[in-house]
């Protein structure tokens, strides 16, 4: 109260002395409880992690599809496969567990993440932390390998048109797509394409998808191998595990 910077029992204010005196409440998806991300690819596992929360305590965890707006106290239905986890705090008010295990193609778009603090089933705007209000929490991003009618396909004859599709990206956006050696990048690579030419420049439509679109025009005997596919979401050049998509054989 006295303006001097320093703390005085006999004239300035403490909101608590045993407790917090308010919480920054955070949630956010991560690949394997350590790297925060918006993307995830098909095979792989979905993470959360939450902080700010009573320490101690059970919580439970929704993933629902994205939504531009969640008005306070909407009932909240999660999709995942398991439905809601209950989860435990740790003595900070943190917790980390997986969310969703074993993400498929078909399981492509955008999704948030939502901590039920009270576990009431319900939406507390006040209270509870959201990954994201902004926009997606996160995006499974999908593609396939396909023939000219868009049926995916593991393998091609030499000299047979490769196309390819995708979905789950963001809406509207352009990317690039790659055809790389199989198991040739690692998050920070630099990306070469195998064929004639990268394709640049893909539109995504506003449902997020693209193509059928030819990736290779005429694969020859030289060619043959296995091979991964790349959107290189933000056209850098780079592929990066938290934005980008990648397809393995």
């Amino acid at each position: 109260n006295d303006g001097n910077g320093l703390y005085s029992d006999d004239e300035d204010l403490l909101v608590s002395l045993t407790e917090a005196g308010f919480a920054i409440r955070t949630a956010r998806s991560q690949h394997d409880t350590e790297e925060d991300t918006q993307v995830f690819a098909p095979g792989e596992d979905g993470f959360v992690r939450a902080d700010g929360l009573p320490p101690l305590q059970a919580v439970a965890a929704y993933v629902i599809d994205d939504a531009p707006f969640l008005p306070d106290q909407a009932p909240l239905v999660d999709v995942s496969p398991d439905g809601a986890d209950t989860l435990a705090t740790d003595p900070a008010g943190t917790v980390a567990a997986a969310l969703w295990t074993g993400l498929a193609i078909a399981d492509s778009g955008p999704y948030d993440i939502i901590i039920d603090a009270d576990q009431d089933g319900r939406y507390d705007a006040l209270e509870e932390p959201v990954d994201n209000l902004t926009g997606p929490g996160f995006r499974v991003q999908a593609m396939n390998a396909t023939n000219l009618a868009g049926e995916a396909r593991e393998a091609f004859p030499i000299n047979e048109p490769i196309y390819a599709t995708g979905g789950g990206f963001p809406p509207g956006i352009r990317l690039d797509l790659y055809v790389v050696e199989d198991g040739s990048v690692a998050s920070g690579s630099l990306l070469a394409d195998e064929t004639e030419e990268v394709e640049r420049d893909v539109q995504v439509s506003a449902a997020g998808e693209f193509g059928p679109l030819k990736v290779w025009e005429k694969p020859e005997r030289e060619h043959a191998g296995f091979y991964d596919l790349v959107a290189d979401v933000d056209q850098d050049g780079v592929y990066d595990r938290t934005k980008d998509a990648l397809v393995l054989r």
